[in-house]
């Protein structure tokens, strides 16, 4: 062994000697700083690399830059020492992060280095970590208690391990913690005799060893058991005494997890003062640890493990009639990760950015007389994991609120707020990968969705110009204005409101408030009917058809677009995408257009490529408003993309679209638009136009835009060959032979026959129900074109 392995090795003992059981973190930085002034020593370096992205984890709780240094480290092929116990951090991280499956496979590799290295200490840590994990992934992400069995199971393998290495001087404190893991797996589970008896051995171990920081965590875990037992008094005992140890130590990440379970034991105990002061004191302390993470996806991730504390804030503040306070917390538990980004500009925050939520006195004063806000909070919704895992609703969990789902009715000048007695998961679970129109194409479900979510406000909808709506969890799958009053008609009607939908009020008053941007272009139309066996027909014509009224300009046929749409969308005050889309519900950042042959531009490409000057995007194409929602309401997908990407109000579709209906319905909204009517007005406009129109008036227009559908124009028919031509390329329809231009005209009876009928054949919701306008800018596109 040479000088400098030996060094290194006491380096490497005297850091987790200052971390594990004392949390010295000034002699921890001591460490790292020392191991940098190894000059020349290539392991030293990457061992103070790492050092410096557990500090990073555990002192500034900023997991994604520790997981910025862990994966540094691991692509700089470290010794398989050194490699084992970066994955081992790196799972610990992605578990900070909510990402569970991430950091049981990032854990699983850690075990498998172990195993080679030799090191059952460090295996037995391995095989622990993923017993918290499995605890976690039931506790926050709605996986089945089958993952408490595999957590105990872990938990008694490391003890097996650690029974066998009684000669290392840190066995006893892993055994404890391991002791801790294990209760935690028989508390969730209900099993809280056994629970409190590997706490019990947990706290007398940490307190026989003198490790402080564990004698505060020993108490909260015996006070959760308590707590959930029934044991109240023991539960505010040991809940204040842990709060003792982690204030000395002003240790932010434990303390405000301890202030948040007092809250709910407060209310328990019949004191909602005392709950919500300490509720105050938690989401005060959350919101530091949560601004103090680096990146978004972190921000998120983070904060889908802690939005149960929101939740049970709300429904205190709500049962105390506290309305202007309970606002403002369900502002602050929504799109909060997403709103930091559009704030910043960026999805890496340096420093500790915490964009500011708007109040009800800041929302009140920007809503107009006329117009009313219904914004939703569901509580208790479990259900965020992959589509093949099951809602948990047997786990015990001290923190997770009963299922409600309450609705905040907005005004001017006044503010109304409900328990619609609905538990949010009992409908639309993993609605994402589900076919939403045949769901809602149900006039029953249409009458009790009404009846719940419309109902007790009926009488603001009917009296306002403009609703706007913030759904929340679940209720974003739900196009509200579809849904059936008892008079038979849809909240979409002719003396209904005009519909807004928003991720949450903060951001659509932003989006309000934005200077208007005022680009050269008019409207850059992407228009592409699609590859082979899934042409469309009508798609290269529509963009064709937009873009020409506007003045703007047309990307269409089977030639390569992105680089141009990188290049020239920057310069166009509109955007049109008309074409095939898909959602991608496991990786909904991965959901895509099909812009040209085998072309097509995702989520993240939009976000990492396109900067908008536009004040709208039109998303003419199948699923482009379906996002995957994330606890904390994060949203990702198109929408999220795009309002990323600069465009504060976008028209999408929540499922997959008839392209005659969306043709017609493109055409009439834009024909408003031109007209100097506002976004809101042009989409109710349009939809009952649609909703209203007969087979005859369908037919009608559909052959007007045959023979209209060269420069021609509709006075001078174009010869069979430009027609033929014509509406191969455009159409994508098949005639092998003309014999006069009239024949043409049998394209159009082929897709709408044309019936001397009056049917409104487009009445079904599924036909006009999908189109929806999210946010709205108010500067609509007046002096749209360029004439």
């Amino acid at each position: 062994m040479t000088k400098q392995t030996s060094e290194l090795e006491q380096y490497i003992a005297l850091f987790f000697a200052a971390l594990d059981a004392q949390r010295q973190f000034d002699q921890a930085k001591a460490v790292v700083t020392q191991l940098q002034a190894l000059a020349g020593n290539r392991e030293a370096t990457l061992w103070a690399h790492y050092f410096s992205g557990i500090l990073a984890e555990e002192q500034a709780r900023d997991w994604a830059e520790a997981e910025r240094h862990y994966l540094d480290v691991l692509a700089q092929q470290p010794t398989p020492l050194l490699n084992a116990q970066v994955y081992l951090s790196l799972s610990i991280a992605y578990d900070k992060q909510g990402r569970w499956p991430e950091s049981l496979r990032a854990c699983q590799a850690s075990i498998v280095k172990w195993r080679q290295v030799g090191d059952n200490v460090k295996l037995a840590l391995a095989l622990r970590q993923m017993a918290v994990v499995y605890c976690n992934s039931v506790d926050y992400g709605g996986y089945t208690t089958a993952n408490l069995q595999k957590a105990k199971d872990f938990c008694l393998q490391a003890l097996d391990c650690l029974s066998a290495t009684k000669a290392n001087p840190s066995q006893p404190f892993f055994v404890a913690v391991t002791w801790q893991v294990l209760g935690r797996a028989y508390c969730t589970n209900g099993e809280y005799g056994r629970a409190i008896a590997c706490y019990t051995q947990y706290l007398q171990m940490a307190q026989k060893h003198s490790y402080d920081f564990h004698v505060g965590f020993a108490q909260w875990s015996l006070a959760d058991s308590y707590h959930l037992s029934g044991e109240k008094a023991q539960a505010l005992r040991y809940y204040t005494d842990a709060l003792t140890y982690f204030q000395a130590t002003d240790d932010h990440y434990n303390l405000f997890q301890v202030l948040a379970r007092l809250g709910v034991l407060y209310k328990k105990l019949g004191q909602p003062t005392q709950a919500l002061d300490a509720f105050g004191q938690s989401l005060t302390l959350l919101e530091t640890v949560r601004s103090g993470v680096s990146t978004e996806a972190a921000r998120s991730g983070f904060f889908s493990t802690v939005v149960s504390i929101y939740d049970n804030a709300i429904l205190t503040f709500f049962e105390e009639q506290k309305n202007a306070d309970a606002f403002h917390c369900v502002e602050r538990a929504r799109s909060r990760a997403f709103l930091d980004a559009l704030v910043e500009g960026k999805l890496v925050f340096a420093g500790r950015l915490e964009a500011q939520t708007a109040t009800l006195a800041q929302v009140q004063a920007a809503l107009p007389h006329d117009t009313v806000l219904l914004e939703y909070y569901t509580t208790r919704v479990i259900t965020t994991s992959a589509p093949t895992t099951t809602p948990v609703e047997s786990i015990h969990n001290t923190l997770l609120a009963k299922p409600q789902t309450l609705l905040f009715a907005i005004t001017h000048d006044a503010i109304e707020v409900y328990d619609l007695q609905l538990a949010p998961d009992l409908f639309l679970s993993n609605s994402e990968v589900a076919p939403l129109e045949d769901y809602i194409s149900s006039e029953q479900i249409q009458r009790f969705l009404y009846d719940r979510l419309i109902e007790p406000v009926r009488h603001h909808c009917y009296q306002k110009r403009r609703l706007y709506i913030i759904p929340h969890g679940p209720l974003h799958y739900v196009p509200f204005h579809a849904l059936l009053a008892p008079d038979g008609e849809t909240l979409l009607r002719n003396d209904g409101p005009e519909i807004v939908y928003a991720p949450s009020a903060t951001i659509l008053f932003r989006e309000l408030q934005r200077a208007e941007s005022t680009p050269p272009g008019a409207c850059l139309a992407i228009g592409y009917n699609g590859d082979a066996g899934t042409e469309l027909r009508f798609a290269e014509e529509e963009a064709l058809y937009i873009a020409e009224m506007a003045g703007g300009k047309a990307l269409i046929g089977p030639t390569s677009k992105k680089a141009t749409i990188y290049a020239q969308a920057p310069q166009y005050r509109a955007l049109h995408f008309s074409c095939h889309g898909e959602f991608d519900p496991d990786e909904p950042l991965a959901s895509l257009l099909h812009i040209g042959p085998g072309e097509t531009l995702t989520g993240q490409e939009i976000i990492d490529h396109l900067q908008l000057n536009c004040n709208l995007v039109t998303l003419s194409a199948c699923e482009s408003g379906l996002s995957k929602v994330h606890r904390g309401d994060e949203l990702y997908g198109l929408i999220r993309a795009f309002m990323y990407a600069g465009a504060p109000a976008i028209l999408a579709t929540l499922w997959r679209v008839d392209e005659r209906t969306t043709f017609l319905f493109a055409e009439k909204f834009y024909q408003l638009v031109q007209q100097g009517v506002p976004y809101a007005t042009a989409v109710k406009q349009a939809q009952l136009f649609l909703k209203t129109l007969t087979r005859k008036e369908a037919h009608t227009l559909l052959l007007q835009h045959v023979v209209h559908a060269t420069d021609e124009g509709a006075a001078r028919m174009p010869a069979p060959t430009v027609m033929e031509d014509y509406l191969k390329s455009v159409a994508g329809i098949r005639h092998t032979k003309w014999d006069n231009v009239g024949q043409g005209f049998d394209v159009v009876e082929d897709l709408l026959p044309a019936v001397d009928d009056d049917t409104c054949i487009f009445a079904d919701p599924k036909f006009w129900a999908p189109f929806i306008l999210i946010g709205d800018p108010q500067h609509y596109i007046s002096g749209w074109t360029n004439t």
